[in-house]
C-alpha cells in the first residue's frame, strides 16, 4: 500500500491532483513490474523443479 501511494504520487505533477485514475496506472505498473519478476523466476526452472514442489 505505502509503495502504491509513494509511486502515485510521484506520477503526479507539482501542484496537481493524485485521481484515482493515477492511481490505477500506478496499481497496474506495479502488478506488471510483479509478473515480470514471476515470469524470470519461472523461466529459469526446469519442468522437473515445478513437478516435485510441495503443495502444503
Amino acid at each position: 500500500m505505502q509503495k502504491t501511494f509513494h509511486e502515485a504520487f510521484i506520477n503526479t505533477s507539482v501542484g496537481g491532483v493524485c485521481t484515482i485514475d493515477i492511481l490505477r496506472q500506478t496499481i497496474d505498473e506495479i502488478l506488471e513490474e510483479a509478473g515480470d519478476g514471476y515470469r524470470q523466476i519461472f523461466q529459469r526452472l526446469k519442468e522437473s523443479d515445478i513437478l516435485f514442489l510441495p503443495l502444503d
